[in-house]
Parts: C-alpha cells; structure tokens; sequence
C-alpha cells in the first residue's frame, strides 16, 4: 500500500475527472505518471496545463507527440514511457512491433 494518496478515475471529481476524462477518450488510459501528480491538486493543475497544451497544439499532433516521446524514451532507457508510447503508435496508428523496434534503429524511418 502507497503512502500517497492518489486519486482514481472512479473516484476523480472537479479538475482531476475532466483530465482523466480527457486521457481516457484520447488515450484509452490514464498513465500513471499523471495519477502520481493527482495526490497534490497544485501540481495536478500545472502538469494538467502542460498536457492540455501540447494535446491541442496546431502542429505537433497526437502521434508525432508518441514518436518523439518514444525516441527520446529509447535514449533515456526509460521502459514505462517506451511501453506507453509503443503501445499508442500500435493501437493508433496501427504500427507493429517490428516497426516501432525499427524507430529506436533509425527514427527518422
């Protein structure tokens, strides 16, 4: 058991349930690096910002977002971020697992 309290979508209310709202529509999930940041509502709203930011940006859409999190996940051997955002360019845009290992070989393929 956590000693931090964090908020689940079940039980999200205000800010936090619209946020969560608006992952699961886009995302199909709630990552859990944004789940952390609900157990304070100051740093809940600044990551909130940050993510509404970047999901309505005119130019860098949903899945250029995924690809770039991913190459830099792969340079940073950071696994949940490479899982995660394998996972969104496999649902969403239909790459396979070949594919997205290919990304780490040369990104710009």
């Amino acid at each position: 058991m956590s000693l931090i309290r964090t908020v689940a979508f079940e039980d999200a209310e205000g800010a936090v349930k619209e946020m969560y709202t608006t992952m699961m529509e886009r995302a199909g999930m709630i990552p859990k690096p944004l789940e952390m940041m609900s157990a304070s509502p100051a740093l809940f709203e600044i990551q909130s910002r940050a993510m509404g930011y970047f999901m309505s940006h005119p130019t860098l859409g949903f899945l250029l977002q995924a690809h770039i999190r991913l190459v830099v996940a792969f340079n940073h051997h950071y696994p949940y971020c490479i899982e995660l955002n394998s996972g969104l360019l496999q649902h969403f845009q239909g790459l396979t697992e070949g594919e997205v290992a290919a990304i780490r070989t040369d990104p710009r393929q």
